[in-house]
């Protein structure tokens, strides 16, 4: 098996293990679920999606080579199917991308909600500096 898919989904279920992990930590506390909490779900669920797709791209590659490689592979009809197909998946994995953000907003939420009455970071978190801390 490839080395990339193998690291890709290693890295992908180790950020699902560390965002799932605080979902039961939360209800096991007694906090009920906020925003935050929601936007975790579908954070997961969109990087899921993102991984699975890249899978499909890095196995079967896309049109996107250097002008000296292409001239070297042998372009079957298979190998073209699969390059447009990887093409076309890019296109998705670009807007399935977006659960970067709804991970950013989730954390952002989190951070504003948890710790807004920290003396410390109060004035961090009222003036909605809360990246920071990321």
């Amino acid at each position: 098996m490839d080395h990339d898919v193998v690291a890709t989904w290693l890295c992908a279920w180790v950020a699902v293990i560390c965002l799932a992990s605080r979902l039961p930590i939360q209800h096991y506390v007694g906090f009920q679920f906020k925003v935050d909490d929601y936007l975790c779900l579908v954070g997961i669920f969109m990087l899921i999606a993102y991984v699975s797709l890249s899978h499909i791209v890095i196995v079967w590659g896309n049109n996107n080579i250097p002008s000296t490689v292409r001239q070297s592979i042998d372009f079957t009809p298979r190998e073209i199917y699969r390059r447009e197909v990887g093409s076309k998946i890019t296109l998705v994995i670009r807007v399935l991308f977006i659960h970067m953000w709804v991970s950013w907003g989730m954390h952002r939420s989190f951070f504003k909600h948890h710790w807004a009455n920290a003396t410390i970071l109060k004035s961090v978190a009222h003036e909605g500096h809360t990246t920071l801390l990321l």
